[in-house]
């Protein structure tokens, strides 16, 4: 198996675990045994079970974006190895990688001299098929990637994804994402995050989630070895 979708599918089950354990503590009868004492029992505290359950939100962010992130970085890596100079890759790709040179320029302060010898840099580069090299640091993915976002990515490299049907559209990336990022900026709490959800209904959003993800490190394990990246 490709070593992305290994460690995804790891991850994974990491998930899972987390929300296997949630379904325990959720049912109404549950109950916390003191092995210290061997006979105290009590309640689980149901404010705690709010705040866990909102932890599942960034749990399926980071999978998703740690995902997606390796599986460009290795097209990248792929695009490098292969030692293609720009005119033997596709168009998508010298895009990318004039995209890429431009954007580390800072454009309120740069001057022309700075557009002029990058441009010249870009110029020499093609010239002598010095092979392509292209960043994964930079590529647009942080704290926004729901559906529409990775389809954007993916576009933007050429690459169709092929995602089943039960992914429904991958919907529900934009619940994870709306979830993690207010949580992650303070704009709602924990426990009132949780609270608006059953464990059934963070399994559902999990399981959604993972076929979509799970299709689109397919497709790009496919293009990789495809080598779809190369100018016909």
């Amino acid at each position: 198996m490709w070593p992305v979708l290994q460690s995804f599918e790891e991850r994974v089950q990491e998930v899972e675990k987390y929300l296997r354990v949630l379904e325990k503590l959720e049912a109404p009868s549950v109950v916390l045994f003191d092995k210290s004492t061997g006979r105290e029992k009590r309640v689980f505290e149901e404010g705690s079970l709010k705040v866990m359950k909102a932890t599942v939100f960034l749990l399926l962010y980071n999978l998703v974006e740690s995902s997606i992130r390796s599986a460009f970085g290795e097209l990248y890596k792929s695009v490098v190895n292969s030692g293609k100079p720009a005119h033997e890759l596709k168009i998508e790709f010298r895009k990318l990688w004039i995209k890429q040179r431009f954007g580390s320029v800072d454009l309120d302060s740069a001057s022309s001299r700075t557009f002029r010898e990058l441009t010249e840099s870009l110029i020499e580069e093609l010239t002598q098929e010095i092979p392509m090299v292209l960043e994964e640091g930079k590529l647009p993915v942080s704290g926004n990637l729901d559906s529409d976002s990775i389809r954007n990515v993916c576009r933007f490299h050429g690459i169709t994804p092929q995602i089943h049907k039960q992914a429904f559209g991958g919907g529900e990336l934009r619940t994870v994402k709306k979830h993690r990022n207010a949580l992650a900026h303070g704009n709602i709490s924990f426990s009132d995050c949780g609270q608006q959800y059953a464990v059934s209904d963070l399994q559902r959003i999990k399981r959604q989630a993972v076929i979509f993800v799970r299709g689109v490190l397919k497709s790009v394990e496919k293009f990789i070895s495809s080598s779809g990246y190369a100018a016909n």
